[in-house]
């Protein structure tokens, strides 16, 4: 039997839902379960509001870094996606951040995923890059004609905005 925040998640729009979350502070938690757990018609979406509804290094999300990364192992890319958009508003500890680079080059180099999916996937590493500019040199490679062929012009364009973008920063340090 749904609860009454999942029958929210699945009939109503957005901005209903940011609303009831707002009016109901006790359902941040169980947002939170739902967006790590494996239940398809809820986990996803209640990701999705999570990351609509959160701050830049909130603390009520801080405390769950490492589940959020843990459940980014064994869900469809769509979820995935989600997760990284949570995660790339937190600080990553550096324990969780290499975790995370590797799943987040693993979906960008996955030419057969959604442009969705590998777009949130190279934010992340261009993310973590900006903290390690050591790995610049590395991502050089992961804008390679084989990684960006399957994409359209605009995603192309801002890959590679994103990109130039991290290389110019780099070198203005």
């Amino acid at each position: 039997m749904a609860t009454e925040f999942e029958r929210i998640l699945v009939n109503s729009y957005k901005d209903e839902m940011i609303i009831y979350m707002e009016n109901n502070p006790e359902t941040f938690d169980e947002a939170i379960k739902l967006a790590v757990c494996d239940k398809p018609l809820f986990s996803r979406r209640a990701a999705w509001l999570l990351w609509s509804c959160i701050e830049d290094n909130d603390p009520r999300i801080n405390k769950y870094i490492d589940t959020f990364v843990n459940a980014l192992t064994g869900k469809e890319k769509d979820h995935q996606r989600e997760i990284l958009k949570i995660l790339m508003k937190t600080t990553l500890p550096e324990e969780q951040e290499v975790k995370v680079l590797n799943h987040s080059i693993s979906l960008w180099e996955g030419v057969d995923n959604k442009a969705s999916v590998r777009f949130n996937a190279f934010k992340m590493i261009t993310k973590i890059a900006r903290k390690h500019p050591e790995l610049i040199g590395e991502i050089k490679n992961l804008t390679d004609q084989r990684y960006m062929d399957t994409l359209s012009a605009g995603a192309r364009k801002s890959i590679l905005g994103m990109y130039n973008s991290l290389n110019k920063e780099n070198s203005e340090n």
